[in-house]
């Protein structure tokens, strides 16, 4: 990809982060954006038909570092290498959130909230076709993958709503795991 091009998504990346951080998702404009990342509208409208459009884009490159190979920790040792995998990712996930605890609750107030936690859910469960699904009874696994992705994300809500978020983290990723090894890996 042209360097211009990954300096211009970077730009709104951060942006789009340091004014989430700031205001719900619904008072935040393309100009507003755009003035943020130093950034023309013209590049913008290039680039994303609109603030929507980008806010899927945002998000795929949030699931993307969140999925991303990392090594493992010294608690992931003593599992197998599936729920080793699994247990980074969801920790990678909580602690991106915790790290960005005003953009996630930005989002649970906004307006919009409804419509976002279903891009953040099909956004778990585009992570887990990744993860899961092969030719082999590709229905089957679907029909599980949407499953569990609703679940994961109702599991995450409940935590991040919860007074002792930090306290609760490990649960969430304890239960998020047992989740997905019993629906996914049976």
């Amino acid at each position: 990809m042209d360097l211009r091009i990954q300096k211009t998504y970077r730009a709104l990346n951060e942006a789009f982060t340091r004014l989430l951080a700031k205001r719900p998702y619904e008072r935040i404009g393309v100009a507003a954006l755009c003035d943020e990342a130093v950034i023309r509208r013209t590049t913008f409208y290039k680039h994303f038909r609109d603030k929507d459009d980008y806010l899927l884009f945002y998000l795929e490159n949030v699931r993307r570092e969140i999925l991303s190979p990392h090594e493992h920790t010294a608690e992931d040792a003593h599992e197998d290498e599936s729920a080793s995998e699994r247990r980074a990712i969801l920790r990678r996930l909580t602690d991106f959130l915790l790290n960005n605890a005003t953009i996630m609750d930005n989002i649970l107030q906004s307006t919009m909230s409804g419509p976002l936690t279903a891009v953040i859910c099909e956004a778990v469960a585009d992570a887990l076709r990744e993860r899961y699904l092969t030719n082999d009874e590709p229905a089957q696994h679907d029909s599980r993958i949407e499953f569990a992705a609703g679940g994961i994300t109702r599991l995450l809500t409940l935590w991040w709503v919860s007074e002792e978020r930090m306290e609760l983290q490990t649960r969430f990723i304890e239960d998020a795991d047992y989740l997905l090894a019993h629906i996914m890996e049976k």
